[in-house]
């Protein structure tokens, strides 16, 4: 993998397009659920079931996202430690 910081920026403006391209999910299907006869309880049961899947994924999504702020700070911390040896623009390799 080359270090390239550039690309790297291009990926964590993609990772929030992409997060914001399942924004509005509230939005989108309270006025369907809401339609008289819209489901049988077990449709019911099941998009309950995947809508707490859903919940599941983001919450887990955003500990991973405080885990990465984190330990990017962390590493920007590194360079005022006099072992800190940083990596030449040319490097290719982790």
């Amino acid at each position: 993998m080359k270090h390239d910081p550039a690309e790297m920026e291009a990926r964590l403006h993609r990772f929030d397009r992409s997060l914001r391209a399942v924004d509005g999910v509230a939005e989108a299907l309270i006025p369907v659920i809401h339609r008289p006869g819209w489901t049988t309880p077990a449709e019911f049961a099941f998009f309950n079931s995947f809508l707490e899947a859903m919940t599941g994924q983001v919450a887990v999504l955003a500990q991973m996202r405080e885990r990465l702020i984190e330990s990017a700070k962390t590493v920007a911390v590194a360079q005022d430690n006099p072992l800190f040896t940083p990596v030449p623009p040319d490097h290719t390799r982790l």
